[in-house]
C-alpha cells in the first residue's frame, strides 16, 4: 500500500506539472480586467460543517485566469497541500509571465516564449529562495525548450540542460486521427513510465507503466501492482466529468467526479477513495 501511495504521490505530482503547462500555453487572452472571480470551498469527508474556502482565482471577460490564491487546498487525501499565490501577465494574446510567491516567503517566476506560429518553444523558470534568506538572487531552475510535428502536434518537452527534478524530457505520439497515443516520460534517455492511449465512446483511457532499468517493474515486482489505468469519462460538451484509476488487479484506487453549470464552469468536484468514500469535496461559487 505504501509504495502504491508514492507512486500515486509521483504521479499526481507530474500531473500536475504537465496540467500546469498544457494551461499555462492555453491561457492567452486579450487584458487583463477582472470578468469574473470563483472562490473554491472545501471540506473533508462529509464534514460540511467545517467547510473553508481553499483556492480563490480571478478571470478576465474571456474565462481566462489572471491569478489563483491557494489556503490549505487539497486535491484529494494524499497528494498533500496547496498554498501561495500565482499571477499570470499577458502580451497581445500570449501570456509571458507567471509568479509564485509561496506562505513562508519563497518565490518563483517563469517566463514563456513563443514562435511565429504561436506555439510556445521554450520557457525558463527562476526561484528566489527563502525568506530567511538574506540577499536573494533570482537563479535560474529549470529551462524547457518544446518541439512540434509537422502539424503542429507537440512531440518534445525537453529539459536536459537544467531541469528541477529527473523527469526532465517528455515525448508524445498520436494516432491517425490526432489524438494521443503514446506519453513517455524519461531521466535524459532514462524511460521512466509510458501511457499508452485507449479510446472509445465517451472517453478514453491510458495505463501508466513503470520502468526500471530498461524494464517494466510490474515484471519485477508482480506481487506489487504497479500498472495504473487512469479512465476519463466525457460529456458532450467535452467537459471530463468522472476520473477513475484503478490498478492491474483491477482494484479501484480512487475516483473523482466533477459536475458543470449550464456554462460549462465546473461548481462541484469529489473525490472519493477506493472504498467508494469521500475524501475531499470542492464547491465552486462564482461571482
Amino acid at each position: 500500500m505504501a509504495r502504491r501511495i508514492r507512486i500515486k504521490l509521483l504521479y499526481q505530482s507530474m500531473k500536475k506539472l504537465l496540467l500546469i503547462f498544457f494551461f499555462l500555453f492555453s491561457i492567452c487572452c486579450f487584458g487583463q480586467e477582472i470578468g469574473y472571480k470563483c472562490d473554491i470551498y472545501q471540506f473533508f469527508k462529509n464534514d460540511t460543517a467545517n467547510t473553508t474556502i481553499a483556492l480563490m482565482q480571478t478571470f478576465n471577460a474571456n474565462g481566462k485566469v489572471l491569478s489563483e490564491t491557494y489556503k490549505g487546498y487539497e486535491e484529494d487525501a494524499v497528494s498533500g497541500k496547496s498554498d501561495g499565490t500565482y499571477t499570470y501577465s499577458y502580451k497581445d494574446t500570449f501570456c509571458i509571465t507567471r509568479t509564485y510567491s509561496g506562505i513562508s516567503g519563497d518565490s518563483t517566476k517563469t517566463f514563456y516564449y513563443y514562435n511565429n506560429h504561436g506555439q510556445l518553444v521554450r520557457w525558463e523558470l527562476f526561484t528566489n529562495g527563502l525568506s530567511f534568506e538574506k540577499d536573494r538572487q533570482w537563479v535560474k531552475e529549470s529551462e524547457v525548450f518544446y518541439s512540434y510535428d509537422e502539424k503542429g502536434r507537440r512531440v518534445l518537452y525537453d529539459a536536459t540542460k537544467l531541469h528541477f527534478n529527473t523527469q526532465n524530457k517528455y515525448t508524445w505520439s498520436y494516432d491517425s486521427l490526432g489524438r494521443i497515443k503514446s506519453h513517455h516520460s524519461y531521466n535524459n534517455n532514462e524511460l521512466i513510465w509510458i501511457e499508452d492511449y485507449t479510446y472509445f465512446d465517451g472517453g478514453y483511457s491510458y495505463a501508466t507503466i513503470w520502468y526500471e532499468n530498461g524494464q517494466p517493474t510490474h515484471r519485477q515486482r508482480g506481487e506489487d501492482p504497479t500498472v495504473y489505468t487512469f479512465s476519463f469519462l466525457v460529456d458532450d460538451n467535452g467537459h471530463i466529468v468522472k476520473e477513475t484509476i484503478t490498478n492491474e488487479k483491477g482494484e479501484q484506487i480512487s475516483v473523482k467526479n466533477t459536475t458543470y453549470n449550464p456554462e460549462g464552469k465546473i461548481i462541484k468536484v469529489v473525490a472519493v477513495n477506493g472504498d467508494n468514500e469521500p475524501e475531499v469535496t470542492h464547491l465552486y461559487v462564482y461571482h
